[in-house]
């Protein structure tokens, strides 16, 4: 299996743009950009992998500023590279960063595999709209890590 990690970063703010710059405003409360600060940097510790999940060699790791972890990235190209059709996720923030790349990888006929039980998010309230959201798609295939670990995806995941 191959494992691409993503991490989310802002840039600093005298070099990020407009919409870097809304985003901070609007998830830190503020009215004013100036009074925002950049939340992860590159080589902050909110930037590093937790141990616990740690890439082994052969493991890649792709910094994004975006939500979908396929737009500016070269998540797409590795994957189609590697003939695959399909991609699993996990991760921390499925309303925030999951989705978005979830949806972006339908777009690229992709078959998105989500391990619903992997997945965090900032509330239950939020998660659950998230997955009903995704289930109603038709396209999305929700499993445990436990369907996945064993090769007990529906028939319809198996392309």
């Amino acid at each position: 299996m191959r494992v691409f990690y993503t991490r989310h970063i802002f840039l600093p703010n005298q070099s990020a743009g407009v919409g870097q710059l809304r985003r901070s405003m609007i998830w830190q409360r503020k009215d004013d950009p100036s009074q925002t600060v950049p939340l992860m940097l590159q080589g902050d510790n909110s930037w590093q992998i937790v141990p616990e999940l740690s890439p082994i060699p052969g493991d890649v790791i792709l910094d994004k500023i975006t939500m979908s972890s396929f737009e500016s990235t070269f998540l797409n190209l590795a994957l189609r590279d590697l003939q695959l059709k399909s991609f699993i996720l996990a991760g921390i923030a499925l309303e925030v960063g999951i989705e978005p790349t979830v949806r972006h990888g339908v777009d690229l006929n992709l078959i998105p595999v989500i391990a619903s039980d992997a997945c965090g998010s900032r509330d239950q309230v939020l998660k659950d709209r998230s997955l009903a959201t995704l289930r109603q798609m038709g396209e999305v295939i929700l499993s445990s890590v436990d369907e996945i670990s064993f090769g007990m995806l529906p028939p319809k995941a198996n392309v």
